[in-house]
């Protein structure tokens, strides 16, 4: 579902108002990144995430925004993947940011960190 700026404002603005946690997972022409974080800074057109590893920034400025499952594998090796419901921020140059606050996709987090090398979501 295509959300609307001011509907994506609202649901950040209440994820950094509860200090929620957040799994983000971060698709990048270069890079990719997956991170248990918090919402640390949210402006018009700027969303700062901050982890125990670091921060990640990224302008809003062309970004659309939808509100859809995202297939993860929440107990890596074994099945089932699982479709968990969030936050599609569609950012400049095709890359997507991710943002969910499903247990499901904590305990992806998890089997990430504990994985072999190489071992990760497609």
């Amino acid at each position: 579902m295509v959300l609307s700026f001011n509907d994506t404002v609202r649901l950040l603005q209440r994820w950094q108002s509860e200090q929620a946690k957040v799994a983000a997972l971060y698709l990048g022409k270069q890079v990719s990144m997956i991170a248990r974080a918090a919402i640390a800074e949210f402006q018009t057109n700027r969303l700062a995430l901050s982890s125990p590893c670091g921060e990640f920034t990224c302008s809003l400025h062309h970004a659309t925004f939808t509100y859809e499952p995202m297939l993860v594998w929440p107990r890596w090796p074994q099945p089932p993947v699982v479709p968990v419901e969030g936050l599609k921020i569609w950012l400049e140059g095709r890359e997507v940011l991710f943002l969910t606050i499903s247990e499901e996709a904590e305990l992806y987090i998890d089997a990430l960190t504990l994985a072999p090398a190489g071992a990760g979501a497609e």
